[in-house]
């Protein structure tokens, strides 16, 4: 048509100016080059404005006259962002493009010096220990690594919302020995396979540990907390790493993983594949976190650790275990004094219980001011005798007290007061669920029984009643025998005659032993009952008592 495509204007020193003028008022991150580019045409070349639909809008110059896009992306960025930089998720850039100039090790001197905590999600649907056909949802974890030897040395898993009492139980678990937990669920271990470490700083996220009361109970603890940024998983990296570990040697591997990934449309639920109980679950995760430890090598970690040359000089394996041995081969160890009984007291959560002359009982947390016991479980221990709860129990009635409990325990509960703090024993025979059950878990089960009895309350009403009617129209027809009996006696029945001579009596009919198949047969037959005069000779024995007492 004998038209030329503009290549744009020559551009002058103000025009440039103008266009990085545009693209840093437009290039806000919600808008494209496109959009940025269309309102510095309008703002700086336009000839002013038009009416269409009762809106005034910008009247651009003709396209020989005014920049070009590709102009525009040239020399908008001059002193300002780039597109793709300025587009970008702020928190995108600071974890994956920001200048790095130093790494989480730089500062850390010695073991029990600062812990990386993060909680997250198994990734794995679980079933309930009843019934495998019972998904319950998936669990979560919260790890405690040493930053100096990256070894795990507390950890909480639990079917329970992260919350500030699931994170001091995690640190409660990294600072006291972790072998009987282990062995409770058949993994045998060594203290330094997962050794107790109690530090003087927390790093953690802005999540289940920043309340005012976890806080404050650390900080009395002569420890302390450190938080990240929100959304900077990066600044506790060694963590992450960990949840990574962990999810690829064993949570990503098993039937009814999520993967870590939402579930698109028209993929499968994750649920329905379900298979795995939570304290078998749980039995995975300790032998993973054994590995991880004693055996796993990390030699990426020693290569960035400040310590990594005399490490290597010492022949140091190249092990979690091996690092964290070193270091305190070598006295580099810097744990905040701590007694366990007191780190008990403080971290643990506080339950209300009730003492009954039998025991101790847990009242459930869960039900408000509704006192609801926790089935199943009964305690006793030496300080329970030693107060006499039991006598006071049965003579004045149940009372209150407080104890303590560890979420991921059930075989005992501590009662602490002026005297110090004393262990509590379960009592249960339910040997499975005290050595590997949840708190989380035995509710669960206690409102699974609840909710079965509710379902099954028709048929349970129906047998019950079947039985007390037949048991009652027996009595009846036993009851009328016996009358018939009397009238038709020869002599005068007295009071003293039918309670007298029993001995006798029994003995006699031990040696005879007659024969009481035809009465039963008439029971269990529903005959009809003896003639009666307030009775119909063909209406059956249940269905005359009940008519009777309608009657009455």
């Amino acid at each position: 048509a004998g038209l030329l495509a503009s290549s744009g204007i020559p551009l002058t020193q103000k025009d440039k100016e103008n266009l990085a003028w545009g693209w840093s008022a437009f290039m806000d991150g919600r808008r494209s080059v496109e959009d940025a580019y269309d309102l510095t045409m309008a703002t700086y070349w336009s000839t002013g404005t038009v009416v269409r639909d009762g809106e005034q809008l910008p009247a651009l110059m003709a396209s020989r006259d005014r920049p070009t896009l590709s102009q525009f992306r040239r020399w908008g960025p001059v002193d300002n962002k780039p597109a793709w930089r300025t587009l970008l998720d702020p928190l995108e850039w600071e974890k994956k493009y920001r200048a790095r100039c130093g790494t989480t090790l730089d500062h850390i001197r010695a073991v029990g010096q600062t812990a990386v905590c993060d909680w997250t999600s198994n990734d794995v649907h679980l079933v309930s220990r009843t019934s495998r056909l019972r998904p319950i949802g998936y669990s979560g974890r919260l790890f405690i690594h040493d930053a100096f030897s990256d070894i795990i040395c507390g950890l909480h898993t639990g079917l329970e919302a992260a919350s500030q009492w699931v994170a001091l139980q995690a640190v409660l678990s990294g600072a006291t020995s972790q072998v009987a937990y282990f062995a409770r669920h058949g993994v045998e271990i060594e203290e330094d396979d997962c050794p107790a470490i109690f530090f003087s700083k927390y790093l953690v996220d802005n999540g289940e540990f920043r309340t005012a009361k976890a806080i404050e109970i650390l900080t009395s603890l002569q420890s302390g907390l450190e938080f990240t940024r929100v959304g900077r998983a990066d600044m506790k990296g060694r963590s992450e790493a960990g949840h990574r570990t962990i999810h690829k040697r064993a949570g990503h591997k098993m039937t009814g993983t999520t993967r870590g990934r939402q579930r698109q449309r028209g993929q499968s639920n994750p649920a329905e594949l379900a298979c795995w109980m939570s304290h078998e679950f749980t039995r995975i995760l300790l032998k993973t976190i054994r590995y991880v430890n004693r055996e796993q090598r990390v030699p990426e970690f020693m290569d960035k650790h400040p310590f990594r040359t005399a490490m290597k000089q010492d022949g140091v394996t190249p092990t979690r275990k091996a690092i964290y041995q070193w270091g305190v081969a070598n006295g580099l160890v810097a744990s905040p004094p701590f007694d366990e009984d007191h780190l008990r007291t403080r971290l643990l959560p506080q339950f209300r219980a009730s003492v009954h002359s039998d025991g101790v009982y847990l009242i459930r947390p869960d039900r408000g001011r509704k006192i609801d016991r926790v089935r199943g479980h009964r305690f006793i221990g030496p300080r329970a005798l030693e107060y006499g709860w039991l006598e006071r129990a049965r003579r004045d009635g149940p009372f209150f007290i407080d104890v303590h409990l560890d979420h991921n325990r059930l075989d005992c509960i501590w009662h602490a007061d002026e005297n110090g703090i004393a262990e509590l024993r379960n009592q249960s025979n339910d040997v499975p669920m005290v050595m590997t059950g949840v708190l989380a878990e035995t509710l669960a089960i206690q409102d699974e029984d609840v909710v079965d009895e509710d379902i099954a309350r028709d048929q349970t009403d129906q047998a019950r009643a079947e039985h007390t009617a037949a048991v009652a129209a027996a009595d009846e027809l036993h009851k009328r025998q016996k009358l018939k009996e009397i009238a038709d006696a020869e002599e005068k029945v007295t009071k003293k005659g039918l309670s007298s001579n029993v001995r006798e009596n029994r003995q006699s009919e031990m040696a005879e032993n007659p024969d009481q198949q035809e009465i039963v047969n008439e029971i269990e037959s529903g005959s009809e009952l003896l003639p009666d005069t307030n009775a119909d000779t063909g209406s059956d024995a249940v269905d005359d008592l009940l008519n009777r007492h309608r009657t009455n």
